[in-house]
């Protein structure tokens, strides 16, 4: 192995990890939202004090995080 096979490796070793890494952060912020929606759903649809047409839900929720 010589320099110019080394960097090539390293290279192509974080390509294929780097690929893989934004791959599971995907799949990852994917199923976050699939959960945060489903219990946006359930609130508006079940919950105690169910949420009022116009009650701007989405815009209360973000200025509580």
């Amino acid at each position: 192995m010589n320099f110019n096979k080394l960097v090539k490796v390293i290279k192509q070793i974080n390509t294929e990890f780097s690929f893989q890494v934004s791959r599971a952060v995907n799949v990852n912020l994917t199923l976050r939202n699939w959960f945060v929606g489903g219990y946006i759903h359930e609130y508006e649809l079940l919950g105690n004090d169910r949420a009022v047409y116009g009650e701007k839900l989405i815009q209360k929720l973000s200025q509580s995080f």
